[in-house]
């Protein structure tokens, strides 16, 4: 789940203002507004959503956002104006809002005394993600078509949305029992 989670976000990072500027044609201003919305959303809701995650569970929040993320991509797909691009960028901060949410489940589903093994794990694997990521995009990118990154980035969303419902439990609830 969080080696999709890095190649979501980095061939969203590295391939989205290209996307922006080349295919749509927006300005530094459009490109601009877009990353600042992306902040509004994480810096408005955080606290909020960190709240609702520990009232009804992570895994649902990250269901309820994720969805918000994808609308973001379609819009970013299909936009025909700055308007729908700056919408867009608002809604691509529940991406942040899902990431977070996702590192509380992944403190939560290992034992303390084994966090160290687990984030070595953990990093390497989202690093060879890091970089194979872009360049899959790259390759996309070249031979598919520009919208087909963004294509790709929603398969793995819902890659992740059923990875998440088929292989992680609810933490909450693990919470709940250990206390």
């Amino acid at each position: 789940y969080r080696a999709l989670s890095s190649i979501s976000w980095f061939v969203s990072m590295t391939y989205l203002p290209l996307f922006v500027a080349e295919v749509k044609g927006a300005d530094q201003y459009v490109l601009g507004g877009m990353a600042t919305a992306s902040m509004i959303v994480p810096l408005t809701l955080s606290i909020p959503m960190g709240r609702l995650a520990d009232t009804i569970g992570r895994k649902k929040v990250i269901y309820m956002v994720t969805p918000l993320y994808c609308l973001s991509v379609i819009l970013l797909i299909y936009a025909s104006n700055s308007t729908m691009l700056l919408v867009s960028g608002l809604l691509q901060g529940f991406l942040m809002l899902g990431l977070v949410t996702q590192g509380a489940i992944t403190q939560e589903l290992v034992p303390t005394f084994l966090l160290g093994t687990w984030w070595g794990i953990l990093s390497l694997l989202t690093g060879i993600m890091k970089v194979l990521g872009p360049i899959l995009g790259g390759f996309i990118w070249s031979f598919f078509g520009p919208v087909h990154v963004f294509f790709f980035i929603l398969i793995v969303e819902v890659s992740k949305l059923a990875l998440l419902w088929l292989a992680m439990p609810e933490t909450l609830k693990l919470k709940m029992e250990r206390t």
